[in-house]
């Protein structure tokens, strides 16, 4: 449950887990231009972004838009 402490094999499989992503041999690293877009399987791509610092001006500042897709299960996203 939530709030329980982890047993040792929770631990091992965690710091496994952390080991992968920070594998540099396994990681890509890519900038998005205007107009580019990304599709990533969240059940199938550890991903994360990097700190991002937007221009000053309201005319200049990103656009980023979430999009969940799904082709079962229900069309609701709790999270």
């Amino acid at each position: 449950m939530s709030g329980d402490p982890i047993d040792g094999d929770g631990e091992a499989s965690l710091a496994a887990v952390l080991d992968i992503f920070e594998d540099e041999d396994l990681s890509v690293e890519f900038d998005l231009m205007p107009g580019e877009i990304q599709f990533v399987h969240n059940r199938a791509v550890g991903h994360s972004r990097t700190a991002f610092v937007d221009h000053p001006e309201p005319e200049r500042r990103r656009h980023l838009v979430r999009l969940w897709m799904r082709d079962h299960g229900r069309r609701a996203y709790p999270g």
